[in-house]
């Protein structure tokens, strides 16, 4: 039983010191970006008369700090994670990360094709 809490709070002490893969740093960092890109995005289209697809999101999107405020918590939540599932695994954070990097970037490249029709 000890053995297992030690177990636990030596992944807890990995996940929250700086130690990261570069292949994880590199991901984390990327999907900041998208969720940047999407905040900006999503306000352009917005502010053009666009609507927001996602339902979770349609009465924050609208507010563009708040917005940022949730892409922000989720992103440290998503890092945490994946960080963990490295503890257990080396290496195998870098899967679920890159799933949510292809979603976004879909997410990112809609809302461009959006905004291009909506300017046309």
């Amino acid at each position: 039983m000890e053995g297992d809490f030690q177990d636990v709070t030596k992944r807890m002490y990995i996940v929250f010191s700086g130690n990261m893969s570069t292949p994880l740093f590199i991901g984390v960092v990327l999907l900041s970006v998208l969720f940047g890109l999407d905040v900006a995005t999503t306000t352009m289209v917005l502010s053009l008369g666009g609507m927001e697809g996602n339902v979770l999101m349609s009465g924050i999107a609208q507010f563009p700090f708040l917005h940022l405020l949730i892409k922000g918590i989720t992103m440290i939540a998503i890092t945490l994670i994946v960080r963990w599932a490295d503890t257990i695994v080396r290496g195998i954070g870098l899967y679920p990360l890159s799933l949510v990097i292809v979603v976004y970037a879909f997410a990112v490249a809609n809302n461009v094709g959006v905004l291009l029709l909506l300017r046309g």
